[in-house]
């Protein structure tokens, strides 16, 4: 999914650069080609492109893909190859800007989940910044989604895979932050959402 923050001038791709995790043609040499690809067309924009890891970037994660999970581009390997960590921060025009992988494997399939150690970095990297700075979070998987109620009933449940399971913890860890906008992908459907002082908006 494709987010651009006009004034900022800056690109965000909310994973789902290559659509290659659970068909069994996700072969090496396929999967590397959709990220060659997509290097390829980003080369020529005129602004700063940032990645974010989706469920589709985690190679070879389900058992009809047929990768040995011992194969160095296995789950996030190969993105980290093509683009490097799969979380971090920086700060752009007044602004801070944090990613967050918000995916982890669940033994074959993945679940919405930032993990402990994302959880250890975020809190050391909000303690460099001053409070009030203006900070936009972006995650593939959101955090907040009525996604399971739109598409099941009014009183369902969302299911492990459709929203990041601890984002009540991420979002105490921002509460004292000046979180001005989260970011995400995912559903393929376009929801907004504002809570206390932040928006949401989910693609």
């Amino acid at each position: 999914m494709f987010v651009l923050v006009f004034i900022l001038r800056i690109l965000f791709i909310e994973g789902s650069l290559s659509a290659q995790e659970k068909t069994p043609e996700a072969s090496y040499d396929r999967s590397d080609s959709l990220y060659n690809i997509y290097v390829e067309a980003i080369k020529d924009f005129n602004m700063p492109v940032y990645n974010t890891i989706g469920n589709h970037e985690l190679f070879g994660l389900y058992k009809s893909s047929g990768v040995d999970s011992t194969h160095r581009d296995y789950n996030d390997g190969m993105f980290k190859r093509y683009f490097g960590d799969t979380y971090y921060s920086f700060d752009h025009k007044g602004w801070h800007f944090i990613v967050l992988k918000s995916i982890v494997d669940a033994g074959n399939k993945y679940k919405g989940f930032i993990d402990l150690e994302q959880i250890a970095w975020l809190k050391d990297d909000l303690a460099k910044i001053d409070c009030t700075a203006p900070i936009i979070l972006i995650t593939h998987i959101p955090l907040i989604t009525t996604y399971g109620q739109i598409s099941k009933g009014a009183l369902a449940p969302n299911d492990e895979e459709l929203v990041v399971n601890n984002s009540q913890e991420i979002l105490r860890i921002l509460y004292s932050y000046n979180l001005k906008l989260a970011l995400a992908g995912h559903l393929h459907i376009v929801e907004y959402t504002s809570i206390f002082k932040t928006e949401s908006i989910s693609w």
